[in-house]
């Protein structure tokens, strides 16, 4: 693991002593209706900023411009995520909105839509985790056929976590409040035995590099 991947397990090591927050789903379901609301960020207006000229004059037109310019910014994120996602070639379906989840069987990711999220950051933070279990198929890094113990769904979860979560810092969106809740509920399976937290983040460690060397 490099400096940043050890602080973040430095980090959920620490979040788990102190009590990680029990883990709750991150979206809302709606079942097989569609959501008018997914396209949530749509970015702004560039004429209003480059031509009307009256925006720099008060001060809360200043603070609106400031605004717009963070909203700018996380549109220019969250296009490079999709371009990352799309790099990779996974395939990426919103058929189920009532579940995110990778069937190897298809090999293929299941979302439900962005506006089920609290926000944008959330919505990727659970594409990213699919996209790590994506890597575990038995043409890439077959880690499921490879470990036939009755513990590996909960292995292969920890990997998809902490593999997200180190994506996800790289980009800008960890939340390791989250991450931590979501590997302590899968840690009574393997016996509350946090060494495996260091072997999942080894795995993880090889997705994340599996994954940048495909999209290069």
């Amino acid at each position: 693991m490099n400096e940043q991947q050890s602080k973040i397990i430095d980090k959920i090591l620490k979040e788990m002593a102190t009590g990680a927050v029990p883990w709750q789903s991150s979206f809302f379901t709606l079942g097989k209706w569609n959501l008018l609301s997914g396209h949530a960020y749509k970015g702004m207006n560039h004429f209003i900023l480059t031509t009307n000229k009256s925006l720099y004059y008060r001060p809360y037109k200043m603070k609106l411009i400031k605004e717009r310019e963070v909203e700018v910014q996380k549109n220019q994120l969250n296009m490079l995520i999709e371009r990352f996602l799309s790099a990779t070639k996974a395939k990426i379906k919103h058929n189920d909105l009532s579940q995110a989840c990778y069937t190897p069987s298809f090999d293929i990711i299941n979302l439900p839509d962005i506006g089920q999220f609290p926000n944008t950051n959330t919505y990727y933070n659970a594409a990213l985790h699919e996209l790590i279990h994506w890597t575990a198929h038995p043409t890439r890094l077959n880690r499921l056929t490879s470990q036939a113990e009755k513990d590996t769904q909960s292995k292969e979860e920890l990997i998809a976590e902490i593999g997200s979560s180190f994506l996800s810092q790289e980009f800008g969106i960890e939340n390791i409040e989250r991450t931590s809740s979501y590997c302590e509920l899968w840690m009574p399976a393997l016996g509350n035995n946090k060494s495996w937290l260091f072997h999942s983040a080894n795995q993880a460690e090889k997705a994340v590099k599996y994954l940048k060397e495909l999209v290069m």
